[in-house]
């Protein structure tokens, strides 16, 4: 008896994540009520930044801006980064370079402080962000890699920012990227394998992407088709992106969310998934030329 009532909770609660995974308003707002519901997280960081002493903080901390070119965020990415109520030391602005392992390489040479704030060039962060990631390197000696959310109009509450340990960082290989897809889980897993950790602040600290081009949308989501099935996660997650773009369609009516469709399944059928995200020639790439042409000239149809 006991057992069947057990297997019962189960399948329900199974149900229930499958349905918030699929439902993107339920997944938003389950993502938002989870980060605000840690009150004593929120005690101990207003204690914290009460004493503490910017200036000397501040003289700890570099931004590392990672860009490609063209970029319509660029500034307000920047005036978010020195708007900051921790601001860093110095901006370091990584240029058009890719892989992306390589502008993270690039981007460490140039650091010379303890701490660094890896910020990509379409990310606006909200004021508190580098206070907040402060603080959890402050309270744990052993974080080598700080993160916090942020809100992206088509996924959603995502994993965005991270303020890293200059040293752990530099005893690691961060370029090639090997068995990995992505970079960040790469060096997530060489500094664990020395015994560091990744904290994550339990906040949403700014917005990824708040507004898509045409071709961001088309590389996000192939990026990320194609992420599923180098890590074989199945389809629950692709379903997930499709109906995250579904969603946002109906909120907009954004021709984007045509081209984040396009780029989902073309990484749901790329020969290859193994190569690293490269920006190089992207707008050459032939399915989203064949994409572009396709919707503009529907556009001018109308």
């Amino acid at each position: 008896m006991k057992k069947s009532i057990w297997a019962t909770f189960a399948s329900i609660r199974e149900a229930l994540q499958m349905r918030v995974l699929t439902t993107p308003s339920l997944l938003r707002l389950f993502e938002k009520t989870k980060r605000s519901a840690n009150i004593m997280d929120h005690i101990r960081f207003w204690r914290f930044r009460s004493s503490l002493h910017r200036g000397k903080a501040s003289l700890q901390i570099t931004a590392v801006i990672l860009n490609v070119d063209p970029n319509h965020l660029l500034k307000r990415c920047v005036d978010s980064v020195k708007n900051q109520s921790l601001p860093p030391s110095s901006i370091e602005i990584i240029n058009n370079v890719s892989p992306v392992s390589l502008a993270r390489e690039a981007g460490l040479s140039r650091v010379s402080t303890e701490f660094y704030v890896n910020v990509d060039g379409d990310m606006v962060l909200n004021p508190s962000c580098f206070e907040r990631l402060f603080h959890v390197m402050s309270r744990f000696p052993d974080c080598a890699e700080a993160e916090a959310s942020l809100e992206d109009p088509i996924l959603g509450i995502i994993k965005g920012i991270k303020m890293y340990r200059t040293e752990p960082v530099r005893s690691i290989q961060i370029q090639p990227v090997v068995g990995f897809k992505n970079v960040d889980m790469y060096m997530s897993s060489q500094l664990h394998a020395r015994g560091y950790t990744t904290v994550d602040t339990g906040t949403i600290e700014g917005w990824h992407h708040p507004e898509y081009t045409t071709s961001e949308a088309f590389w996000k989501f192939k990026t990320l088709a194609e992420k599923n099935r180098f890590y074989q996660k199945g389809p629950v997650e692709t379903v997930m992106y499709l109906n995250m773009i579904i969603d946002y369609w109906q909120r907009t009516g954004d021709v984007v969310a045509l081209y984040a469709m396009a780029g989902l399944f073309d990484g749901m059928t790329s020969p290859d998934v193994s190569g690293e995200l490269d920006y190089r020639a992207r707008d050459a790439y032939g399915p989203f030329t064949a994409v572009d042409a396709c919707l503009k000239g529907m556009q001018h149809d109308r």
